[in-house]
C-alpha cells in the first residue's frame, strides 16, 4: 500500500491461488475504491463488479483458471481517504478474497516529513518506521490504468511498516491496521498540549491536596478549581501522548523536575523548624546558652540526718514502806 499527502492510496494485491473448482475469484475490496488492473498468471484480466455488494463494501469477479499449481493473481486498486493534516491517523485494511488465507504479508508506505507513532493491527507488526527508497519499493512508476489515464509517482523515499500474520482474517470480517501521525507543525501544537496538560496535572494534583489538609481550609470552589485543573491536564496529556505520537519523554521529564521542585519547596519550609528543635534538644538551656551563662552545676542529694533517739522512760520501782519500830 502507497498513501499520498493528497489522500490516496494504491495497492497492490498479490494472491498465490490454487484453484480447482472456482470460476471466478471474488474480492471484497474497502469502500470508496476504484479497481486500475488484474493480471492472472501474468496476463491481464478485465474484473467485473459484483452486483450483490454493498456500495460500503464493494466487490469484484476475476475470472481465474483450474490448476492445482499454485498461479499468481494481482489485483492493483486505489482508494481515496482523508488528506493528511496536521495530526490524525492512517487507517487501512486488506482485501478480503473468498478463500482461504493461510499466510498474509502487508507492506504499508506512508509520505515522509511526519513523524509516525506505534501501529494497532490485527497483524504481527515486523518492521516499523523503516525510510525506504524508491528502488526498495514495491511500486514503480507506471501507467496503472488499463485505460492508460492514471498515473501515480512513486516518491524517492517512503517510510515503510511491515506487518506478518497466518490465517489473518479468519475470525474477523476484516483485517485493519491504524497508524498515528503527526506533522512538523503538529508535533509543536502536541508539544505545547503535553507541557501544559503536565503543569495543570500537577497544579491540580499539589493545590487540590495542599488545599484539603490545611488549616482553615479553602472552599469548596477553590478545591473544585484545582481538581478541574487536574483533569483538564490529565486529558492533555492523554490526547498528546496516545492519540498524537509525542511520546512520554517530555511529560516524565517536566514530572521529574515538580516533584523535585516541591520536594525542596517543602524542605526549605521545614528545615528551620527542624533545625531548632534538633538545637533544643541538644542544649538542655538554652535561654543561657543565649545570655552567655554557665549552667550552675547540679548539687548531689544530701540524705537527711537522723533524727536523736528519745530515752525511754524507766518506771520508778515499788518501794517497801518503811518497817514500823
Amino acid at each position: 500500500m502507497l498513501y499520498t499527502d493528497d489522500g490516496l492510496v494504491v495497492t497492490t494485491a498479490r494472491f498465490m491461488v490454487r484453484n480447482n473448482r472456482q470460476q471466478f475469484l471474488r474480492v471484497a475490496l474497502p469502500a470508496s475504491s476504484d479497481v486500475w488492473s488484474a493480471t492472472v498468471a501474468g496476463h491481464p484480466e478485465t474484473p467485473a463488479m459484483a452486483t450483490d455488494a454493498d456500495e460500503s463494501a464493494p466487490a469484484v469477479l476475476i475470472n481465474i483458471i483450474n490448476s492445482s499449481e499454485g498461479f499468481p493473481v494481482e489485483l492493483t486498486y486505489a482508494t481515496q481517504v482523508s488528506k493528511l493534516g496536521l495530526f490524525g491517523r492512517v487507517d487501512g485494511e486488506l482485501p478480503r478474497p473468498d478463500m482461504v488465507v493461510t499466510r498474509s504479508s502487508l507492506q504499508v508506505y506512508l509520505p515522509t516529513g511526519r513523524h509516525y507513532g506505534e501501529p494497532v493491527a490485527d497483524m504481527d507488526v515486523t518492521e516499523s518506521g523503516v525510510t525506504t527508497p524508491r528502488d526498495a519499493m514495491a511500486l514503480e512508476d507506471a501507467d496503472l490504468g488499463t485505460d492508460g489515464r492514471l498515473r501515480i509517482s512513486v516518491p524517492a523515499e517512503g517510510i515503510r511498516f511491515s506487518f506478518e500474520k497466518l490465517y489473518a482474517g479468519q475470525r474477523s470480517a476484516s483485517v485493519e491496521f491504524a497508524i498515528p501521525y503527526v506533522s512538523p507543525a503538529g508535533h509543536k501544537v502536541g508539544v505545547l498540549l503535553s507541557l501544559l496538560g503536565t503543569v495543570l496535572a500537577w497544579l491540580g494534583l499539589l493545590g487540590f491536596f495542599v488545599g484539603f489538609f490545611a488549616r482553615p481550609r479553602p472552599s469548596r470552589r477553590t478545591l473544585g478549581t484545582f481538581g478541574a485543573a487536574g483533569v483538564l491536564g490529565v486529558l492533555m496529556l492523554a490526547l498528546s501522548v496516545w492519540y498524537l505520537p509525542i511520546g512520554f519523554t517530555l511529560p516524565v521529564i517536566l514530572s521529574i523536575l515538580f516533584a523535585v521542585g516541591a520536594c525542596a519547596s517543602l524542605l526549605h519550609r521545614h528545615i528551620p523548624g527542624w533545625a531548632e528543635l534538633l538545637k533544643s534538644k541538644l542544649s538542655p538551656t538554652p535561654a543561657l546558652a543565649t545570655a552567655g551563662l554557665t549552667p550552675p552545676t547540679p548539687e548531689m542529694p544530701v540524705a537527711p540526718e537522723p533524727a536523736p533517739e528519745r530515752p525511754t522512760p524507766v518506771a520508778d520501782e515499788p518501794t517497801d514502806p518503811p518497817e514500823e519500830k
